[in-house]
């Protein structure tokens, strides 16, 4: 699996084109939860169907990784 970055304006836009095909399952999250809430209504409203929104990373009890986090 890999993890692909696509901004909440771009599925505004309507832009989908970095997604997989509508029935694959997509996992996403934010650093608040209030994007992932938002994103997941997009992609059900346009057909995705397994769509799993896990908030934000700021309630994550779980390690993280990376050099951009804290």
């Amino acid at each position: 699996m890999n993890a692909v970055l696509v901004p909440i304006e771009n599925l505004r836009d309507g832009d989908f084109s970095k997604l997989p095909d509508k029935d694959a399952t997509i996992l996403i999250y934010c650093w608040t939860g209030r994007r992932a809430e938002d994103a997941a209504i997009i992609l059900v409203e346009h057909g995705y169907k397994n769509v799993y929104e896990f908030g934000g990373l700021v309630d994550w009890t779980g390690s993280v990784s990376g050099t951009d986090l804290k």
